[in-house]
């Protein structure tokens, strides 16, 4: 899932400032997104690397209107009020600007302290629709069980080599491409999506 977030993360064009909402030094993700920019990292722990330390469940202490575009990879399912992210996104963010964001939809239970929810893109819909955003993407990741299969064994390290584990990813993706054109396997597959990738401008 996280190689198809960060495909499409690289066709995103951002200019200006960007905040990055549970982001990290580390990740490296920011260097994918074309445009001339700046970053500033929102986190609360240390070992991430961040530029600003806050706790995303409360309003957040910036300006409004202070960020031309707000990033957002692998954070929404660890926040119990998502309503916040909304709205105090919309206060952050200018007229125009972009939030973009990547979710796992069918994924483990995992920590970053917590993990809380699990959306459809018609609830990302209607969480646009309350706090004035517009959705001008919308992307379902992944193409049907057998990507859902991988990563589920890939993310406990079945295959811990790389040639075995490619080799692998190869099969499970062209047997998922041959199933797709059966029509009822390509309407499951289209119910079991490993997650989203959005991008909503701001009104």
């Amino acid at each position: 899932m996280r190689g198809l977030q960060y495909e499409e993360l690289s066709k995103v064009t951002l200019c200006g400032s960007i905040l990055d909402l549970g982001g990290s030094k580390k990740s490296g993700y920011q260097e994918l997104v074309k445009g001339e920019h700046t970053w500033t990292i929102v986190n609360i722990d240390e070992k991430y690397g961040y530029d600003l330390k806050f706790n995303l469940e409360d309003k957040f202490p910036l300006e409004n209107h202070s960020y031309d575009n707000v990033v957002s990879m692998n954070l929404i399912e660890h926040i119990f009020d998502t309503h916040n992210i909304f709205s105090e996104t919309a206060r952050v963010l200018k007229p125009g600007g972009m939030f973009v964001s990547a979710i796992p939809y069918m994924h483990q239970i995992h920590g970053s302290p917590d993990d809380y929810v699990r959306y459809t893109d018609s609830a990302y819909q209607k969480f646009a629709d309350k706090y004035g955003f517009e959705v001008v993407y919308m992307e379902k990741l992944g193409s049907g069980i057998f990507s859902l299969i991988f990563q589920i064994i890939t993310t406990y390290r079945i295959f811990p080599w790389a040639p075995l584990y490619n080799f692998m990813k190869a099969v499970f993706t062209i047997l998922d491409q041959i199933l797709l054109l059966v029509p009822p396997y390509k309407r499951l597959a289209a119910t079991i999506p490993l997650g989203y990738f959005w991008i909503m401008k701001k009104k």
